[in-house]
C-alpha cells in the first residue's frame, strides 16, 4: 500500500503483521481468552516475557466516513501530520465501510454488537481498539495536531500509551502515596473520569489491554452516564477509564504507560489547570479556519468595547504563521520542533483543537 492510504468500501484490507490463517482465527483467540479470566492473566504473563522485542510499528490510524474529502481543518491537520512523521511512516485512513469490513473479516463474533450500536460515535470509537490490537501503531483523531514525530514520546517496546488530560490532582498524588507502582508508570486514574481520552492511543499489535478492552465492548454497549445513553461510557473516554483502573488494580501495570497531561494533549486549559474557564489555545493560528474569522470579526471590531488594534494585527497575521511553518517544513522536514506550535508547547508530542465533530454527525 502506499505511505498514505485510504481504505474505503472496495479493495483489499491492510495485512495485519501476524499471518492469521483464517482471517477469524484471532476472534478464535479472542473468544478463548473471554471465556475465563485467568486465561487473559496468563497472555499477560505471556506478553511479559517478550515485551522487550514487541514494538509499537510506525503505522497511523484516523477515520472518517468515507475517502471523499475531508472537513478542510481535519485535511489540512493530517497533512502536516504525514510531513511531520518519519519517512518509514504508513498512515491509514479508515473509512466506516472499512471499519465494518475489518470486524466482519477479522473479529465476527462481535459484529452483532458492532451492528447494534444505537449511535454511530460507539462504533467509531470501537473500530480504535480493534486496529490496535490487530495492527499496533498510532490512533489519534483527526483534530489531532502532530507536533513532533510520536518517537520523541518515547513508544516504548511492549507498552500501551495514552495521555492524561488533565493536570495530577490529590486524587492522583493519593494514589502515589498508596501505590508505588501506579505512581511511576502514572497509571493512577479515576473510575468514570474522562481524563485519559481516547483521541490517542498507542500499542504494539496483540497487547492484552486491548484484548481486554474489545472482550468488555458487548458487556458495556448500554451503558449509561448521567441517566442516558452515552458514548462516553460505552465505547469513549470513561469505558476507557474503567478499564485502565481494573488493569491498574489486577497489578498488570508494567505495561502501560498514561503520559503526564500536556505531553500529548498540548490544550488550552492547561494554563488554568481547568476546562470549564480556558483560555485561548496556545496555537490558535492553526485554529479551525472558521474559529479564526469569528474571532477575527469580534477583535476587528472596532466599535467593541475592548478593542484592541493590537489584537486585531496579531489575529490577522496568523495565516502567515501558518504559511511561515509550510516553508519551514518543505525546507527542513527532519527539525519539527522549529515549528511555531511546537515552540509554543515545548514538551509536547500532539495537541488537538477539539472540534467534537462526531456531535455534528449524530445530529
Amino acid at each position: 500500500m502506499p505511505r498514505d492510504a485510504c481504505i474505503d468500501s472496495g479493495g483489499a484490507l491492510p495485512s495485519p503483521p501476524h499471518v492469521f490463517s483464517p482471517p477469524h482465527a484471532v476472534d478464535a483467540h479472542l473468544r478463548r481468552l473471554g471465556s475465563s479470566p485467568n486465561l487473559l492473566e496468563l497472555e499477560y504473563e505471556e506478553w511479559i516475557r517478550r515485551a522487550h522485542s514487541l514494538i509499537v510499528p510506525p503505522t497511523l490510524h484516523q477515520s472518517w466516513q468515507a475517502c471523499g474529502p475531508l472537513l478542510p481543518d481535519h485535511a489540512r491537520w493530517r497533512a502536516r501530520c504525514a510531513r511531520v512523521l518519519p519517512a518509514n511512516w504508513t498512515l491509514f485512513l479508515w473509512s466506516d465501510d472499512a471499519n465494518r469490513r475489518l470486524v466482519q473479516t477479522f473479529f465476527p463474533s462481535f459484529l452483532s454488537t458492532y451492528d447494534g450500536y444505537d449511535s454511530h460515535i460507539k462504533r467509531v470509537d470501537a473500530a480504535r481498539y480493534f486496529y490496535l490490537y490487530l495492527f499496533g501503531g498510532v490512533y489519534i483523531d483527526l483534530d489531532v495536531h502532530c507536533l513532533r514525530p510520536f518517537e520523541a514520546l518515547p513508544l516504548t517496546n511492549g507498552v500501551a500509551a495514552f495521555g492524561h488530560l488533565e493536570k495530577k490532582d490529590l486524587l492522583f498524588d493519593r494514589c502515589c502515596r498508596r501505590d508505588i507502582g501506579s505512581c511511576a508508570n502514572a497509571t493512577c486514574v479515576r473510575r468514570r473520569s474522562e481524563a485519559v481520552p481516547n483521541a490517542f492511543m498507542a500499542a504494539p499489535p496483540r497487547h492484552p489491554l486491548f484484548a481486554a478492552l474489545i472482550l468488555d465492548l458487548s458487556s458495556a454497549k448500554d451503558v449509561t452516564y448521567k441517566n442516558r445513553s452515552s458514548p462516553l461510557a460505552a465505547t469513549g473516554p470513561i469505558y476507557l477509564a474503567n478499564r485502565l483502573y481494573e488493569w491498574a488494580r489486577r497489578s498488570r501495570k508494567r505495561h502501560v504507560h498514561i503520559h503526564e497531561a500536556g505531553r500529548i494533549y498540548g490544550s488550552p486549559w492547561l494554563e488554568t489547570g481547568t476546562h470549564r474557564f480556558p483560555r485561548a489555545h496556545p496555537c490558535s493560528f492553526d485554529a479551525p479556519r472558521a474559529r479564526i474569522a469569528r474571532l477575527e470579526a469580534l477583535k476587528c471590531n472596532a466599535s467593541q468595547r475592548f478593542y484592541s488594534a493590537a489584537r486585531c494585527a496579531e489575529v490577522r497575521s496568523w495565516p502567515q504563521v501558518v504559511e511561515n511553518d509550510e516553508r519551514l517544513i518543505d525546507a527542513r522536514p527532519d527539525l519539527p520542533e522549529r515549528l511555531a506550535c511546537a515552540r509554543k508547547l515545548n514538551g509536547s508530542i500532539t495537541s488537538s483543537f477539539w472540534t467534537a465533530s462526531w456531535i455534528q454527525n449524530q445530529k
